[in-house]
C-alpha cells in the first residue's frame, strides 16, 4: 500500500471519514462496488434588476424519481431536455424557488453520479452517495423552497470519487454494479 495524503472530512491517513463524520478503517473493507445512477440538473434563474431574468452558473440537483431507462452516454456525457419546472433565487428571501413556469421551457440535464457501497470484511455494507444538492450556487442562496418543503443548500461534495481514490491506492477491489 502505498502512502496516501490525509484529506480534512475524508481521511485521515488509516480511516475513510463519512459524512456523519464515523470513521471506516481501510483494513476493514472487502472491496468496493460502485454504480451510476442518473441524477437531474436544474439551472438556477435570478432576477436581475439591470438585465432582468437570467439563467445564473448555479444548478441543484435531484436524484431521478421517474423509473425512465438511462443509456450509459447519457449518464457520462449528460442528456439535456426540457422541462416546466423552474429554480428561482429570491435575493430577498434568500431562498432558491422550485416551481412550476408554464410560460418558459427550461433545460434540465440527466447526468450520472456515483454511488459506491463499501462491502465490509463482517458482511455489512454501508453506502456512500455524494453530499449535497447545488452546484455554483449564488453566494446569498440558503434553502430550496418546494412547495410548503425547506431543504437547506449545501454545495455538493463528491465523496464517492475521493473515496475510490483512495480504495484503490490502498489495494482494495473495486468494480463496476449494474451500469445501465
Amino acid at each position: 500500500m502505498e502512502h496516501m495524503e490525509k484529506m480534512t472530512g475524508v481521511f485521515d491517513g488509516e480511516n475513510l471519514i463519512l459524512r456523519d463524520g464515523k470513521m471506516i478503517p481501510l483494513s476493514t473493507i472487502q472491496r468496493c462496488r460502485i454504480e451510476m445512477l442518473p441524477y437531474l440538473e436544474f439551472p438556477i434563474t435570478v432576477q436581475d434588476d439591470v438585465k432582468g431574468t437570467i439563467e445564473s452558473e448555479g444548478r441543484i440537483i435531484y436524484p431521478v424519481t421517474a423509473d425512465n431507462k438511462h443509456e450509459n452516454n447519457d449518464l457520462v456525457y449528460g442528456s439535456v431536455r426540457q422541462t416546466r419546472i423552474g429554480h428561482f433565487f429570491n435575493k430577498e428571501t434568500k431562498a432558491v424557488i422550485r416551481k412550476p413556469d408554464l410560460k418558459n421551457p427550461h433545460q434540465v440535464t440527466t447526468l450520472g453520479y456515483r454511488k459506491i457501497t463499501l462491502e465490509m470484511k463482517n458482511g455489512e455494507e454501508i453506502k456512500v452517495e455524494f453530499d449535497g444538492n447545488g452546484v455554483e450556487l449564488p453566494e446569498e442562496a440558503t434553502v430550496i423552497i418546494n412547495r410548503d418543503e425547506k431543504i437547506p443548500l449545501k454545495p455538493l461534495f463528491d465523496r464517492p470519487s475521493h473515496f475510490i481514490n483512495i480504495i484503490k491506492k490502498s489495494g482494495i477491489e473495486v468494480y463496476y454494479f449494474n451500469t445501465p
